[in-house]
């Protein structure tokens, strides 16, 4: 069973690697997002690692971002983006780094 989650395009799936990682199976490369707050998940790096971060981006169509109701949406995006920075960053506390 472990090679047919691990041989296929599921390779690079959180959703399939963390829980993998978590009970001890191997190593996982995760957004520090998702392995962080899991205090059973160790870093095996101190820092982020710059050639695996990715811009974030919200995009709505140009004739309604102006609208109350998309541009109250965006808002909150934003500001739970904002609210979780550091965690997003890996700038947090990692939860089981050694």
């Amino acid at each position: 069973m472990l090679r047919r989650i691990f041989a296929g395009e599921a390779h690079d799936r959180v959703s399939t690697v963390a829980p993998a990682a978590r009970e001890g199976i191997g190593l996982a490369v995760l957004p520090c997002y998702h392995g962080d707050p899991e205090p059973r998940l160790v870093r095996v790096l101190a820092e982020p690692v710059p050639a695996l971060t990715r811009e974030l981006w919200v995009v709505t169509h140009e004739d309604l971002r102006r609208t109350a109701r998309v541009r109250a949406c965006l808002d909150v995006i934003g500001e739970g983006i904002a609210a979780q920075r550091a965690l997003i960053e890996g700038a947090g506390s990692a939860g089981g780094t050694a």
